[in-house]
């Protein structure tokens, strides 16, 4: 089952910990100086926070695939839309793709 993923850029990482902590009910699965992600299984979301770009607001969206068929899946038809991909990782036991669809907008997908 494939996983969507939000990744917003924050400003004060705490405050915002605080923040999708209280709103999600938990506290995130991981939390590093500049990043936080919380696995949601309910919405199935990986949503991740960090520090790491100038500007607040959605950084990049993205979908986690289980396996390597949901991730040909979804690949072939977001390329489709795409103007720019770039291989991210083909390394064993991930595959990740980035792109740039006509939005502007960057876009990630990984198993």
């Amino acid at each position: 089952m494939k996983r969507f993923h939000v990744h917003v850029a924050v400003h004060d990482l705490d405050q915002s910990v605080r923040f999708y902590s209280t709103l999600f009910g938990t506290a995130p699965t991981i939390k590093k100086d500049d990043y936080a992600k919380w696995m949601l299984d309910d919405p199935r979301i990986n949503f991740a926070i960090s520090t790491r770009a100038g500007k607040a607001g959605i950084d990049h969206l993205g979908m986690q695939a289980e396996t390597s068929a949901e991730l040909e899946e979804v690949g072939s038809r977001l390329l489709l839309l795409c103007e720019e991909r770039q291989v991210l990782d083909r390394r064993p036991p991930r595959h990740r793709l980035g792109v740039v669809p006509h939005l502007g907008l960057g876009a990630a997908l990984w198993q």
